[in-house]
C-alpha cells in the first residue's frame, strides 16, 4: 500500500516500524512488565486505541474498532497509574486490523485532504487538521517503538536500528506535505531535549544492563543531526567540540558528559531549526551532499522526526526504570499545531 503524500508515507512507515519493534521483543519480555516499564501487550493495545481514534475515526470519519474502544473504556475506568491486564494476542490482532484500515486510507489522502479540519477531542488542542492527527499518530508510534526496544534489550535482543529504512517515505515523491514533516522534525528535536532534561541523574550517566546512558543517546542524536543538517545539507564543518567529546569518551571506555551532549544538541538546533523551517518547494527533492547523497532532503526530514521520537521513547523508558514519571510523549507538537492553524 502506497501513500499519496510524504506525511502519509511517514505514518505508513511508523506503523511498520512499531510492528517490527513488537515482533523484536523476545518471548521472556513479551508477557510481563520489566521494572516500571509498560507490559508490551499494554503498549500495543494503547497504540491500537490511539491510532484507531486519531486516524480511523477522527481523521477519516470511520467507525471505531470495537475491541480497541472497549479496551480504552476499561482502562479509563481504572485509577491513575493502574494498567489494564491485556492479552498480547488480542492486542496484536486489534492493532493489525486498525493498521490495515489506516493504510488503506492513506493512498487516497492527498495534501488537500490532509489540510481539512476535523473535530477531535484532543483536550487543549481542540480542532485540528487531519495533518496534525496523522503527524501525531506517527510520532506516538515511533516513541513507543523506542520504548519497546528498551524492553527487548533488557531480555537480550540486539539493537533494532530504529527507524529502519523508511521505505514508504523514500518511495514517495516529494510534495508540499514535506513542510509538515519538517515542522514535526523540529518539534521532535525539542521533545528529545525535553525528555533528556527530565531524566533523573542515574539515567543521565548510568547504564542499566545493556542500555546506553542518557548522555550517550543524546550525544548520538546530536552528532547525527549535525552530520546531516550542517554537513550533508549545507556543507558546513562538523561540530568538532562534540566529536572530540565522543572520541575522548570512547577512548576512555565511558560516555560523554551529559551537559556536553545536551549543549551540543542545543547548538545544532540553534544553527539548523530556521533552515529546516524555511525549506520548501523543489528543495525537498534535492539530494544531500557527500556520502548522504542517496537521500533526499525530504527523506532526512522524516528520519530526523522518526529517530528523535524513537530515541525520546527510549530515554523515557530508561528514566522510568529509575523512577521518572511519564513525560507524555509526543507532547503537544505545538509548533506543528501553530503552523497548521496559522
Amino acid at each position: 500500500m502506497a501513500a499519496a503524500t510524504q506525511l502519509g508515507a511517514l505514518l505508513l512507515d511508523a506503523l511498520g516500524e512499531f510492528e517490527r519493534a513488537v515482533e523484536a521483543v523476545p518471548a521472556p519480555g513479551r508477557h510481563r512488565r520489566i521494572g516500571r516499564l509498560n507490559a508490551p501487550a499494554w503498549t500495543v493495545a494503547h497504540l491500537a486505541s490511539s491510532v484507531d481514534g486519531w486516524v480511523n475515526v477522527y481523521a477519516w470519519g470511520g467507525e471505531g474498532d470495537r475491541w480497541a474502544g472497549e479496551w480504552y473504556e476499561r482502562q479509563a475506568a481504572l485509577s491513575a497509574g493502574v494498567a489494564l491486564d491485556t492479552s498480547l494476542d488480542d492486542a496484536r490482532a486489534a492493532f493489525a486490523r486498525i493498521a490495515e484500515r489506516a493504510r488503506a486510507s492513506l493512498g487516497a489522502a492527498d495534501a488537500a485532504r490532509l489540510r481539512k479540519d476535523t473535530v477531535a477531542p484532543l483536550g487543549r488542542w481542540g480542532l485540528q487538521p487531519v495533518a496534525y492527527l496523522v503527524a501525531r499518530a506517527s510520532a506516538h508510534l515511533f516513541a513507543h517503538a523506542g520504548e519497546l526496544t528498551v524492553a527487548a534489550s533488557l531480555v537480550g535482543a540486539p539493537d533494532l536500528g530504529l527507524p529502519g529504512r523508511l521505505a514508504g517515505v523514500r518511495d514517495t515523491p516529494a510534495d508540499e506535505t514535506a513542510r509538515y514533516v519538517a515542522r514535526l522534525a523540529v518539534d521532535a528535536r525539542h521533545e528529545i531535549g525535553r525528555v533528556a532534561q527530565s531524566l533523573p541523574a542515574p539515567a543521565r550517566v548510568r547504564t542499566i544492563a545493556r542500555l546506553n546512558a542518557g548522555a550517550r543517546t543524546l550525544a548520538h542524536v546530536a552528532a547525527a543531526e549535525d552530520r546531516f543538517w550542517n554537513v550533508a545539507a549545507r556543507g558546513l564543518p562538523t561540530d568538532h567540540e562534540l566529536a572530540r567529546a565522543i572520541a575522548t569518551a570512547d577512548a576512555a571506555g565511558g560516555d560523554p558528559a551529559f551537559d556536553a551532549a545536551a549543549e551540543a544538541l542545543a547548538r545544532v538546533r540553534a544553527s539548523t531549526d530556521d533552515y529546516l523551517l524555511a525549506l520548501d518547494g523543489a528543495r525537498f527533492g534535492e539530494p544531500l551532499l557527500g556520502a548522504a547523497a542517496q537521500r533526499r532532503v525530504c527523506d532526512q526530514l522524516a528520519r530526523t522526526a522518526a529517530h528523535c521520537f524513537a530515541r525520546a521513547g527510549e530515554l523515557a523508558a530508561h528514566g522510568s526504570l529509575v523512577g521518572a514519571p511519564d513525560p507524555g510523549l509526543p507532547g503537544g507538537l505545538q509548533g506543528l499545531a501553530d503552523a497548521l492553524l496559522g
